[in-house]
């Protein structure tokens, strides 16, 4: 959340890619800048076989699924403890880019302030979808849909493939390379939504024990629970949050003007996901 890394990439989200003079924060350009540029070799075979449609198709069906309001959403008050420390440097830092001013940079049109005081936004927007906040019911409804219609194109995709293939045959494309975080995440997340979504799919069952013995996989599965348990513990994160819910530490106060735009910022993004 430093001011170098927020002028890179205003939405301090990972992953983002800086290539060719330009970063890519959105996981579906990414995919899509990788795929036109630097395609693998089961991209390359599934474009001469003509599946580069259905590539598309099948990443643009997961780039539609909210993995963050889903996580949240099953992950529940746990997920708002861990936006404590959050809240607390993003606090400190909307605070200091407003002390520096114009001595900071403008990104992509923002200030440094509105950059940090959007990212506050985001956080309180997906804690409301905890509560009830209008309209959060039917988007996660929808998202839930979306979810179901990612597991049915892959299984759907699987059963025309010999029994040891990925989606696209024998080779891994890139529409492996956003399902594998898919389903890892989901496991992670919740495991006992991922065992009721492979009793009712079994070949992606298959499918999933397959691809965790490639290389390529271990880049998403080597960071489990046991990794960000140590992370945690390095930051001394518990001590931190065990801190602020004994009322040991707080968040910084802001300013009443800051508190409005975060206002609005909120209703901002509402009203982008009461349109989808």
């Amino acid at each position: 959340y430093d001011f170098e890394c927020a002028q890179l990439n205003p939405n301090m989200t990972v992953p983002f890619l800086e290539v060719e003079d330009k970063v890519i924060t959105d996981s579906r350009l990414i995919a899509d800048h990788l795929f036109q540029k630097y395609p693998g070799a089961g991209d390359r075979k599934a474009i001469s076989e003509g599946q580069k449609e259905s590539v598309i198709a099948f990443v643009d069906t997961i780039a539609e699924w909210d993995e963050a309001v889903w996580c949240f959403t099953h992950i529940g008050e746990q997920a708002s403890m861990a936006n404590i420390p959050r809240y607390m440097k993003l606090h400190q830092q909307a605070l200091l880019a407003n002390q520096k001013g114009s001595e900071l940079p403008l990104v992509d049109g923002m200030s440094m302030e509105d950059v940090y005081l959007k990212k506050i936004a985001g956080l309180r927007y997906f804690e409301s979808m905890l509560g009830s906040d209008p309209g959060a019911e039917d988007y996660q409804r929808n998202n839930e849909i979306v979810y179901e219609q990612i597991w049915a194109k892959a299984n759907e995709l699987l059963a025309t493939r010999q029994s040891q293939d990925f989606l696209f045959g024998a080779e891994l494309t890139t529409a492996d390379a956003l399902f594998v975080p898919f389903l890892y995440r989901i496991g992670f997340v919740a495991k006992v939504n991922l065992e009721e979504n492979f009793q009712q799919y079994p070949r992606v069952r298959q499918y999933w024990q397959q691809v965790q013995a490639t290389k390529e996989a271990k880049c998403v599965t080597a960071y489990g629970k046991q990794f960000v348990a140590k992370v945690m513990l390095q930051a001394c994160l518990p001590c931190k949050i065990a801190s602020f819910k004994c009322g040991g530490r707080k968040y910084a106060a802001l300013p009443a003007e800051m508190n409005r735009k975060i206002e609005a910022f909120i209703d901002e993004k509402r009203k982008g996901h009461l349109s989808k």
